[in-house]
């Protein structure tokens, strides 16, 4: 599972957490209602890497996260922060063991930043911005 790394990872980033702090979890554990800005994940693909001897003891995972605020700055800077940039790298070339998950490589590989209206035409809707993660890890 690559949950428990994401979620050490966080943790471990104190100004994401002042950010968001427990407002990042699951999508299927996302509610209606939730405090602005928050952050969702799930697991897109997860594909176990073989060779012609079996299982070579990585997988392979691709993540998409869902930045969800109500400015499109807000949502950009926060997406900013797990990305990093290239002076400054955090997800994007993180390698390392969090959560009991060792990390050999991770890539942001596209990110989408989109608006969704308000349901109640008051014309206050929500940016929102979708990064694709790639994850490598150990089995």
């Amino acid at each position: 599972m690559i949950g428990p790394f994401l979620v050490a990872w966080v943790a471990d980033q104190p100004d994401i957490v002042g950010e968001i702090a427990a407002r990042f979890r699951p999508q299927e554990e996302a509610v209606t209602g939730t405090t602005f800005p928050y952050v969702t994940y799930f697991v897109v693909s997860d594909n176990t890497g073989m060779t012609l001897g079996g299982s070579s003891g990585l997988a392979q995972k691709r993540v998409q996260l869902d930045f969800m605020a109500k400015s499109y700055a807000e949502v950009d800077r926060l997406a900013l922060l797990f990305k990093g940039t290239k002076e400054s790298p955090r997800l994007n070339g993180y390698r390392g063991t969090l959560g009991g998950v060792e990390v050999k490589a991770c890539f942001v590989r596209e990110r989408q930043d989109l608006y969704e209206t308000s349901e109640t035409g008051d014309g206050l809707g929500t940016h929102r911005v979708t990064m694709d993660l790639e994850i490598w890890h150990r089995e």
